[in-house]
């Protein structure tokens, strides 16, 4: 036996909340070790079976029990699976998990209990109904479950998307005539992170795609493409992410999981 993976698609009405959801099975004996890549979404990791171990910031150890949040993702992190250990991610989409609790500044990347998010122990509940379950039953459960609690879109930044760092501060301030200091703060209300920090990732994003599709003769050719300043840049936004060089990162990529 090995490593099970599977990618579950969501139905065309939910696309404004998940992308999709994510399960990983160790039917090894073994424990299997992970690095998740940076999504800059939100995630709900459930575990069943075994243990499932975060490697977070500052070599911190956290067992996943039940049920954690994470994110918004903005670096790579790592994770294991001990022997039979079993876990089902659910990724949120843009500011949905906003829709669904409120700010997300507080979460600034740690694991965070979701009991601790809401004034009952709803969670607990989820967790003991998608257990003994396959991914489908799991999916429909969740997406049964959650429409009570999401909140209507009211995100002032929708169809504001540009390509430019600061544009959609700047068009949402100029339309409610505030100041886009004040702006910048809700921004990073709805998505947990800032609109520069949005833009780098994308870059990186970007020649993350190049780098994974072989389409490049040279790192001059990535640069080129995503808009890095030089290979110096290049490589420092590799390591911001990921704690890999472009080069390490082609090398183990095949122990990578990307879930966006």
């Amino acid at each position: 036996m090995a490593l099970i993976e599977e990618r579950v698609s969501i139905p065309e009405e939910f696309n404004g909340v998940f992308s999709h959801f994510y399960m990983a099975h160790n039917k090894t004996d073994e424990s299997i070790a992970r690095t998740l890549m940076p999504s800059f979404q939100t995630l709900m990791v459930f575990s069943f079976g075994g243990s499932i171990k975060l490697n977070t910031s500052g070599a911190n150890v956290i067992e996943i029990t039940d049920c954690m949040v994470i994110g918004p993702l903005k670096k790579s992190i790592e994770y294991t699976l001990s022997p039979k250990a079993e876990m089902f991610v659910v990724n949120f989409v843009d500011d949905a998990f906003y829709r669904f609790f409120g700010p997300l500044i507080f979460l600034e990347g740690n694991p965070v209990d979701p009991e601790k998010l809401v004034d009952d122990n709803c969670f607990e509940n989820l967790h003991g109904l998608l257990k003994n379950r396959n991914s489908k039953e799991r999916t429909e459960v969740i997406l049964s479950f959650c429409q009570p609690y999401l909140k209507e879109n009211d995100n002032v930044f929708k169809g504001h998307e540009s390509g430019e760092i600061e544009s959609p501060i700047k068009a949402v301030a100029q339309k409610t005539n505030k100041s886009e200091r004040a702006i910048q703060t809700r921004y990073k209300q709805y998505y947990g992170f800032t609109s520069k920090e949005k833009i780098r990732f994308e870059r990186f994003s970007k020649a993350i795609e190049i780098i994974q599709t072989g389409a490049f003769e040279s790192w001059f050719d990535v640069i080129l493409a995503c808009g890095f300043y030089d290979q110096s840049q290049l490589i420092h936004d590799f390591k911001h992410f990921i704690k890999l060089t472009p080069s390490q990162y082609l090398k183990f990529q095949q122990d990578i999981c990307q879930v966006d």
